[in-house]
């Protein structure tokens, strides 16, 4: 469903009902690329990538999300990182409020790949104890880092600052890297998959949306892959020029309105989600412009 808000010049705003819960509302806006706050690092190699395509493409595919209130970018860290590399002031945003339920804020587990004793070794440089897998609840590691190899699980030592532990975290994953150790990034259920399947996985501690939130604002940044937000439904495939975002000589006024005409002559179809379409979306509905 869109919504015309009375400021109907400047954004879209896109509804969505769900039952008997609140509706959820994204909206469509320009943003100015250096008033959004980031939580998450970027990896180099990613970010040269994206440049790389974006260039290529000359359109942003995507919206990046964005909460309204705070300004913190929950999904689209690459993109700000490579709008401002590239020297451009205006991105294209799906505002939300991040304080509603609908919002899941979930975190990437890792599998950890290579010899088990290397694991062991790049254990020895921080504090852990411990623990046979029979003799504990799992659930109560959710605020830990864990290390589960075999029957047995490595529980990190670390302060209760949620920032500090992930700070750790990042230091052990270079420790594994240098190791031989290969990481890949995945979600809590297919970690437990791949450890009944004799993989080593790595258990993340939880994070909150206010923690999010008071780290950015602070500009003190989580790891990469740290957080993993899921939406009711997203936006994709909006394909909006770049040379529009790239010009500081139009006014966000300006460029807003022209977003709006350019929306006007699009269609939104919402698609059932849970796909794979360019990668695998998590959400139960998509927002696909064409």
């Amino acid at each position: 469903m869109v919504f015309l808000d009375e400021d109907w010049c400047f954004f879209l705003q896109f509804i969505h009902f769900f039952g008997e819960e609140e509706p959820f509302v994204i909206e469509l806006d320009i943003a100015s690329v250096d008033e959004l706050f980031l939580h998450e690092e970027i990896a180099p190699s990613s970010l040269r990538q994206l440049i790389n395509s974006l260039k290529r493409s000359k359109v942003l595919s995507d919206p990046i999300i964005v909460d309204k209130k705070s300004r913190v970018v929950l999904d689209g860290t690459h993109r700000v990182s490579a709008f401002r590399e590239m020297g451009f002031p205006y991105i294209l945003v799906a505002y939300v409020d991040y304080s509603n339920k609908l919002i899941q804020l979930k975190r990437w587990f890792r599998v950890l790949n290579g010899p088990k004793d290397s694991v062991v070794e790049a254990l020895r440089s921080v504090k852990h104890c411990e623990m046979r897998i029979s003799d504990i609840d799992l659930s109560i590691l959710d605020d830990e880092i864990a290390i589960i190899k075999d029957d047995s699980i490595f529980v990190v030592e670390a302060d209760r600052d949620v920032f500090e532990k992930y700070s750790i975290l990042r230091e052990l994953e270079r420790k594994l890297i240098k190791r031989g150790v290969s990481i890949d990034y995945v979600t809590e259920q297919e970690a437990i998959e791949f450890w009944s399947q004799g993989k080593t996985i790595l258990m993340t501690p939880r994070i909150t949306k206010q923690d999010v939130i008071r780290y950015a604002k602070q500009n003190r940044v989580l790891p990469p892959k740290s957080t993993r937000h899921v939406f009711p439904f997203r936006p994709i495939f909006v394909n909006f020029p770049l040379n529009l975002l790239s010009s500081s000589n139009i006014e966000k006024e300006m460029l807003r309105a022209i977003l709006k005409e350019f929306l006007l002559n699009k269609i939104a179809l919402k698609i059932e989600g849970r796909v794979i379409i360019d990668r695998f979306y998590e959400e139960n509905y998509l927002l696909v412009f064409v």
